[in-house]
């Protein structure tokens, strides 16, 4: 009892320590040292984690995986080193979207739907709540090992042992972690203490560890070499690692450890939120990376040694071997010192474990469901502020009650593969989420809650069914033959597929997973929220722009918005963070004016930094309709009051709008009042540039700047059309060299003293003008080259006539002489033939002699006519119009073809 009591009394001060050390580092955060050494404080509470991890069960992961489990202590320096950008990616969002947890962060992402945060809190309390009972359980077995060393060694030296009680420092322990935790939830400065106290610790422990190597190399064995010279005899002798290495298994547990080293919600927490600032991640990861390396090379080698003195056996309840053999060689004050510095290191890391399982249970579970069935009225009303803290503090006692029934119910007696594995892979169930929603613009809710549904039923295939049997919930025979007798669905080798069977669950379990997200997110588009918040993600920039915060612009003034967070966070500290906030963005405070939306974009996150993303969000929708409520009456009179005026304006409008000339009306003070939309094309106007009230000297200042009115010093030609267009209103001519327009400028007064000024485009009638005047230059020049052209022509025909009359002549003499020629003989032959005719002839030389006669005469006759035609082309006869008788030619025509 005596060292029981002991130890008691020990743990309260260590208690009193840590609450010492919280306090007065929450106390001076803003103190010039600790603001210098933020960065560093926060990089060493990263491996807490790890730390008490490689602690106490390091030598059982090496018995198991032998030197895969180097990807254990790699994974995370991996994650840092070469995951830098993303982790400097998701602390920008975190910062930019005020995120508290990675459920919040999905669901901001996916449209903020409550069903997103709802199943990552699910699966995150899957392996959270568990984990709280193993660290309870670390803090009982521990507790017993040294309380029956004190008791047997100091206390009943005389050989009586007594068994002692280890329940008592967990019960002290669980007391401070719900203190702590519900101060620290009621607590607006965060939880800088908590950070510092754990990074004490990380220095200490480092220290202890030192201490511990040289105990166990230097002093146990005589140095690294022997210590390796001996694990090399002894992996000679027998087989000491229960599984062999395994490439495929290293690279899956590499992977899969480091993601959940930053999904983990304490280490959400820790690297992502505390921070403060993605900038800050540089020196995390220099310092963290150094820190981890040098922590898990010693604890390693330890491990190794440990080994080796242990002759490689496996003994149950062996978790925390170094304490065993730190007490073993009798180096008590180093194993007393090794427990108490874990026993705060569990309880602070405790106290992280809770407040982010209490803020995820209420964010991401509780609040969505209160605030919607509060509804707009009560919501805007009440003040929420006490039922959060309230509903914190609750949760804080339910997640250490859960976790210590955890501890009494669960089965963990010592470290557990399947328990490490199947944790670790439901976690990683997220993955996809996480990395596919920050990088791809196509990932959608549907996806991301498809993938879980088809992750989680290959888990419950190849995680849950062995662990099942191992319990002895379900009969081995489908374990070993195949579910329903088919060896292919074994759930160690799903098609007879050999490998680890943890790295086996883990490739089938992320794999569906993945499939199913790329599947259903390219099958079913996103709705409009998500459009709107994957373009935070994909690239990372404040949501000033979104339509929601937009609308609610223009009915909420500050006061109100101030007073809507107040309800939340308290009215005082509002006040304060909107005040500061102004300052650094240089807004100015006025309270009864409408909130800039960079204002709104601040109080959504400060609400979602109490009550969540999706809550944050469904608050302000809420905010939005009861405004818009409000204000309806009094917009609906002035909509009718205005009515008519914007009715005709609109007529008005449209009617210039329909006039191919550019018009703009000037006032008496040079400002535009009204324009068409072709005075902007005319000009080539941009929209920002044309408002009502604008100055026109500010559009010809544009339209100089541009080279519209040609080369020139801008003011000169801006005060040339002043001079043109109002003073002396004159019609001018304007060559726009962008658009190679021509535009006519006529300008006119009106009664009110302004002027109204018209833009014609005439390029096309100037165009036109200058085609037909050197078309007429054209036609004449064609005129006189086409009249030579004839005058040559006819002199060429006078001659070619002369040449063709001379000819004729010669044609007409040489038919005259040849028919006279011809003449003679026939003449002749005629006499004959009718001295033939008129003797006494009978018969057939009769009509011979009459044919001959005819024929001769026909060739008279063609001589004749012959004659006739020469006389025709020499104009000699003339040819005149009579009737004759058919019958003679007719007569021939017979004599010369009858047969």
């Amino acid at each position: 009892m005596i060292a029981q009591w002991t130890i008691i009394f020990i743990a309260i001060i260590m208690i009193f320590f840590i609450a010492f050390t919280v306090n007065y580092a929450n106390s001076n955060r803003n103190n010039a040292v600790q603001v210098l050494i933020k960065p560093f404080i926060y990089s060493l509470s990263i491996p807490i984690f790890l730390t008490i991890s490689y602690f106490f069960a390091l030598y059982n992961m090496l018995l198991i995986d032998g030197w895969g489990t180097l990807a254990i202590g790699i994974a995370p320096i991996f994650a840092f080193v070469f995951g830098s950008f993303f982790l400097k990616r998701v602390a920008k969002i975190v910062r930019l979207q005020n995120i508290k947890t990675l459920p919040d962060l999905l669901s901001a992402r996916f449209g903020k739907k409550t069903i997103v945060s709802f199943i990552a809190t699910i699966l995150i309390l899957m392996l959270t709540l568990p984990y709280l009972g193993v660290l309870v359980w670390y803090i009982e077995y521990s507790t017993t090992i040294i309380v029956n060393y004190l008791d047997n060694n100091f206390v009943h030296n005389n050989g009586a042992t007594l068994e002692g009680n280890s329940l008592s420092p967990v019960f002290l322990m669980l007391l401070f972690v719900g203190y702590l935790s519900i101060r620290l939830a009621n607590s607006n400065g965060g939880a800088h203490g908590l950070m510092f106290a754990i990074a004490i610790c990380s220095v200490i422990s480092m220290i202890i560890l030192i201490a511990s190597f040289i105990q166990v190399v230097y002093f146990q064995f005589n140095g690294l070499t022997d210590v390796y010279e001996q694990f090399t005899k002894l992996s000679a002798e027998k087989s000491i690692f229960k599984h062999e290495f395994s490439v495929i298994h290293f690279m899956t547990m590499l992977l899969l450890t480091a993601f959940t080293f930053i999904a983990l919600p304490w280490q959400f927490k820790i690297i992502f939120i505390e921070s403060g600032h993605e900038n800050k991640l540089t020196v995390s990861r220099n310092l963290f990376s150094s820190y981890l390396a040098i922590f898990f090379t010693v604890i390693f080698i330890i491990s190794i040694a440990t080994i080796v003195i242990l002759d490689g056996a496996n003994f149950q309840n062996i978790d925390f071997s170094l304490l065993h053999i730190l007490l073993a060689d009798n180096a008590t004050f180093l194993g007393v010192l090794l427990y108490f510095m874990s026993f705060v290191i569990v309880t602070l890391l405790m106290t992280v474990v809770v407040l982010c399982v209490s803020t995820m249970i209420s964010n991401d579970m509780i609040l969505p469901v209160l605030i919607k069935t509060l509804g707009s009225e009560r919501i805007i009303k009440i003040h929420v502020e006490n039922y959060i803290l309230l509903i914190k503090k609750e949760m804080t006692i339910v997640a250490l009650i859960l976790g210590y029934l955890s501890y009494v119910y669960l089965p963990y007696n010592g470290f557990d593969e399947q328990f490490l594995y199947s944790s670790i892979v439901i976690l990683a169930q997220l993955a996809p989420a996480m990395i596919g929603g920050i990088y791809w613009s196509r990932a959608t809710s549907t996806g991301v809650i498809a993938g879980i549904i088809a992750g989680m039923v290959m888990w419950v295939l190849t995680f849950g069914i062995p662990i099942a049997v191992n319990l002895g919930l379900l009969h081995e025979h489908g374990l070993i033959n195949g579910l329903y007798d088919i060896s292919w669905l074994k759930p160690t080798a799903l098609f007879d597929v050999d490998l680890n069977p943890n790295c086996h669950g883990a490739i089938w379990t992320i794999g569906c997973n993945i499939l199913f997200f790329v599947t259903f997110s390219l099958l079913y588009k996103a709705n409009e929220d998500e459009i709107e918040q994957k373009k935070l993600f994909i690239s990372v920039q404040n949501n000033y722009e979104a339509p929601n915060l937009i609308a609610l612009q223009q009915s909420t003034s500050l006061f109100d918005l101030q007073k809507l967070v107040g309800r939340y966070i308290g009215q005082d500290i509002a006040e304060s963070r909107f005040k500061n906030f102004a300052k650094s963005e240089g807004l100015p405070f006025v309270l009864y004016e409408f909130a800039n939306v960079k204002f709104l974009q601040f109080a959504e996150n400060q609400l979602a930094s109490v009550i969540g993303a999706s809550s944050a969000r469904f608050v302000m929708a809420l905010v939005m309709e009861r405004k818009k409520a409000g204000a309806e009456t009094t917009i609906k009179l002035l909509d009718e009051a205005s009515d008519f005026i914007t009715h005709n304006r609109e007529i008005l409008q449209s009617a210039i709008d329909n006039i191919k000339q550019g018009i703009c009306v000037l006032d008496k003070n040079l400002k535009l009042t009204c324009w068409n939309n072709a005075f902007q094309e005319l000009l080539d106007i941009p929209d920002g540039i044309l408002e009502n009230s604008t100055n026109f000297e500010i559009v010809l200042e544009y339209c100089a700047d541009k080279g519209r009115f040609g080369a020139g010093d801008v003011k000169e030609l801006v005060a040339e059309r002043i001079q043109n267009y109002i003073v002396y209103k004159k019609t001018v001519q304007e060559y726009i060299a962008s658009s190679q327009k021509l535009i006519e400028v006529t300008s006119s007064s009106i009664p009110e003293g302004g002027c109204v000024i018209t833009f014609d485009n005439v390029t096309a009638q100037v165009s036109a003008a200058k085609a037909l005047e050197s078309s007429n230059i054209n036609l004449e020049q064609r005129v006189d080259a086409r009249t030579q052209e004839l005058t040559k022509l006819n002199e060429q025909l006078e001659k070619a006539k002369a040449s063709a009359e001379e000819a004729n002549i010669d044609k007409t003499r040489f038919l005259a002489a040849a028919s006279h020629d011809i003449s003679q003989p026939m003449n002749a032959a005629r006499l004959y033939s009718t001295a033939l005719i008129e003797k006494d002839l009978e018969g057939d030389v009769k009509q011979i002699a009459h044919n001959l006669d005819l024929s001769l005469t026909s060739v008279e006759e063609i001589l004749v006519a012959l004659l006739d035609i020469s006389r025709l082309d020499s104009g000699v006869f003339k040819a005149e119009m009579s009737d004759f008788s058919l019958n003679s030619l007719f007569e021939q025509l017979y004599i010369e073809f009858k047969p």
